[in-house]
């Protein structure tokens, strides 16, 4: 996936460009939320934005984290989270398919476990 070549894009496309894929991953099914990705990954390299990544992949790793806490605290009860979970760790796996979070840029990643 390639973003357009545009002899200028401004920051201002750009930023809005980032925010409605991340956006679409709130509420697209798998192939758009791979797309999405995909192409956010292209964004970011013009935008050196990895900011972005960290914030989104954080976002992504603590609602997985609840969802555990959850698990653990009421074994035995129905879990009525899994669609978000399921969510949760597909977008958390392709993101690290298109992002190598353990290169330097992303050191300082907190990740709570």
């Amino acid at each position: 996936f390639t973003v357009p070549l545009m002899k200028s894009a401004s920051a201002s496309i750009i930023y809005s460009l980032e925010g409605s894929l991340t956006k679409l991953l709130l509420v697209s099914g798998q192939l758009v939320i791979h797309s999405s990705i995909a192409c956010l990954s292209a964004v970011i390299r013009l935008s050196k934005n990895t900011q972005l990544v960290k914030d989104v992949f954080i976002r992504y790793h603590s609602i997985v984290v609840q969802c555990q806490q959850k698990i653990l605290e009421k074994p035995n009860e129905e879990f009525k989270g899994s669609a978000q979970l399921a969510r949760s760790i597909y977008i958390l796996g392709v993101l690290c398919k298109y992002f190598d979070v353990e290169k330097p840029e992303f050191d300082d990643l907190e990740i709570k476990y």
